[in-house]
């Protein structure tokens, strides 16, 4: 009998521990993070369950720009987002906990599109147009520097705030002269405007870095998560590299894009986790604009080293870290 009751001991044991196992491998961590169709390492991540693999449940909410997603993470809605620069530089002037995690791609996808039959064919012809533009993103930054390198003041055009597809919509029906924005909505509208359509390319070479960002206390307090969900999209970048066409296959099925556009689409992005040396510079390039445009009560640029959280990338691949700390 004492046999008996060790072996049922012994039973009851081994079932208690299969039981916790398995509710512990169902119990994927939940995370929501906020991303633009811009954000292609993410959405490949998530593609290929590299998310998965690391236990995690990602939910990825879209939204048409960095500067939404950005007010996402404020807001308290999702924990992380992926912005551009420049979105998160407007908003850590106001907002110092927010934190750069890694920067996840660098992208000249943004343009400034007018419209022929509206008079425009340069930039001496925008005075006095409407132009639709996102305010506090990287497109209004791209918009103000086009305008002055050109001898135009801001105060010379009629700036409309409008989403990005609102702006490819209104430049296609003509209720704007001109528009500034990134693909895919620029795209479509160049496409609907066909001859009447003039791109005046403001980047001037110079790409614009998508970053993932999030709060410094999150960030904290879910280390081993962040560090999970940067080898999730270090995979991706591995991925996007060596099986090109095969990742281009998977954004373009994504996203039920037309393979012209993916050819147009795809060679104006370098896909890369990393924290660039230069992301500094970047970052303080937009804080001098933005005071010097007046579009914030600080008077002087923060120290950005403060913004940038190195360590979950730097414990999780050491050499995609450059900043100097």
């Amino acid at each position: 009998m004492p046999h008996l009751s060790m072996r049922r001991l012994g039973c009851t044991v081994f079932l208690v521990l299969a039981l916790f196992v398995a509710g512990s491998a169902r119990a994927a961590e939940k995370v929501t993070i906020a991303a633009s169709q811009t954000a292609i390492l993410v959405w490949l991540a998530e593609e290929r369950g590299y998310f998965a693999d690391e236990g995690l449940d990602i939910e990825i909410r879209m939204y048409q720009s960095g500067s939404y997603s950005a007010d996402a993470v404020i807001k308290g809605e999702v924990a992380l987002s992926t912005s551009s620069e420049a979105a998160f530089v407007s908003r850590s002037l106001v907002h110092p906990n927010l934190r750069v995690l890694a920067t996840i791609s660098a992208s000249e996808t943004a343009r400034l599109v007018g419209r022929r039959d509206h008079g425009i064919v340069k930039a001496s012809d925008l005075p006095g147009k409407r132009i639709g533009v996102t305010r506090k993103s990287t497109a209004e930054f791209f918009l103000g520097r086009y305008l002055i390198f050109n001898g135009i003041a801001p105060s010379a055009v009629k700036i409309v705030d409008l989403k990005p597809s609102e702006i490819a919509a209104a430049l296609a029906s003509g209720e704007i002269d001109a528009g500034v924005t990134w693909d895919p909505y620029m795209y479509r509208a160049e496409v609907k405007l066909g001859e009447r359509a003039v791109s005046l390319p403001n980047q001037y070479g110079q790409f614009f870095y998508f970053v993932l960002m999030g709060r410094a206390g999150w960030i904290e307090a879910n280390a081993e998560t962040v560090q999970a969900i940067l080898r999730a999209l270090l995979r991706a970048e591995t991925f996007a590299i060596e099986n090109e066409a095969a990742a281009r296959t998977a954004i373009r099925r994504k996203f039920d894009y037309e393979q012209k556009y993916i050819d147009h689409f795809w060679p104006l992005h370098s896909l890369r986790v990393g924290l660039p040396q230069d992301l500094l510079l970047v970052l303080e390039e937009q804080a001098k604009w933005r005071i010097r445009q007046h579009m914030t009560d600080r008077q002087s640029i923060p120290n950005f080293l403060d913004f940038i959280a190195s360590g979950p990338l730097g414990e999780t691949k050491p050499s995609a870290v450059d900043i100097v700390q």
